[in-house]
C-alpha cells in the first residue's frame, strides 16, 4: 500500500485553519486490488476504516486501485460536505494501463526466447517452433517474449522498447541478423552448419535464453 502523504494531519477544528488545509495541494491513495494476497487485511474488512478517515480529514480526493496489469480504476472518494462517499457514485474512470507506476517485478515472470516461424526450402520437412532445432538451408523467425507468472504476454507499451541480446556459438552454425523495420524483439537466423547455439535477451534485468541446434534436413512428408 502506498500514501502520499504517509502522515494522516490532525482534523483541523478553526475557520482559519480549515482554509490553510482547503489551499493546500490534493493527494492521491493508491490501493492493491487484493491485499490479503500480501499479507493485509481484505478491502472488505473495516481495518480500512482509518485510511479512508485519514483520507477525508487530508482532503484526499482520490482513490486508485490496480486490477493487476489490466487497468486501474479511480475513484472519487470526499463530498462537498467533507464525508465519505461510498456505492457506486464514487467512480470516476478505468485506465489502460494502469494510471499509476508498475514495478517489473510485477509485471515479468521470465522471458521467452523461441522461434515463431520457420521457414524451409521445398522438399524441406519444418520443425515445430518449439523444438528450437534448425535444418540446414532454412531460415527461422525468434522472438523474445516478456511474460507473466500466468504465462501471458506482457505488453510492449508497459515496459518499453530497450532490450540487450547476446549470441554465441562455436563456429558458423546460424548466421543472425536482425529484424527489418527496427523490431528490437525480433531477430533472424539462417542454418549455415550443424551444431548448437545460444541466444539469449535480457528485459528489465530479466533473462531468457533459447538453446538451439541445426541439423540435417530431412524430406518433407
Amino acid at each position: 500500500m502506498k500514501t502520499e502523504p504517509p502522515p494522516a494531519v490532525e482534523k483541523q477544528k478553526t475557520p482559519a485553519k480549515k482554509e490553510a488545509k482547503r489551499a493546500e495541494p490534493h493527494f492521491s491513495v493508491t490501493l492493491p486490488e487484493r491485499p490479503h494476497r500480501i499479507g493485509l487485511p481484505s478491502l472488505y474488512l473495516d481495518d480500512w476504516e482509518p485510511i479512508i478517515r485519514a483520507c477525508a480529514e487530508t482532503d484526499t480526493v482520490s482513490v486508485s486501485v490496480r486490477n493487476g496489469i489490466d487497468f486501474s480504476e479511480d475513484y472519487d472518494i470526499l463530498l462537498g460536505t467533507g464525508h465519505v462517499r461510498r456505492g457506486q457514485g464514487s467512480y470516476r474512470q478505468t485506465c489502460t494501463p494502469p494510471s499509476f507506476p508498475l514495478d517489473a517485478s510485477q509485471l515479468i515472470s521470465y522471458i521467452r526466447v523461441a522461434f515463431y516461424s520457420i521457414r524451409c526450402p521445398e522438399g524441406v520437412a519444418v520443425p515445430r517452433n518449439a523444438e528450437d532445432r534448425l535444418p540446414l538451408g532454412c531460415t527461422g523467425f525468434v522472438t523474445a517474449t516478456p511474460k507473466t507468472k500466468d504465462n501471458l504476454d506482457v505488453r510492449q507499451g508497459l515496459i518499453g522498447t530497450q532490450i540487450d541480446w547476446t549470441f554465441e556459438q562455436e563456429g558458423e552454425h546460424v548466421r543472425l541478423t536482425d529484424f527489418a523495420d527496427d523490431v528490437p524483439f525480433n531477430k533472424i537466423l539462417f542454418a549455415a552448419n550443424a551444431g548448437h547455439w545460444t541466444l539469449c535477451a535480457t528485459v528489465k534485468a530479466f533473462r531468457g535464453c533459447q538453446f538451439g541446434e541445426v541439423v540435417e534436413p530431412t524430406p518433407a512428408p
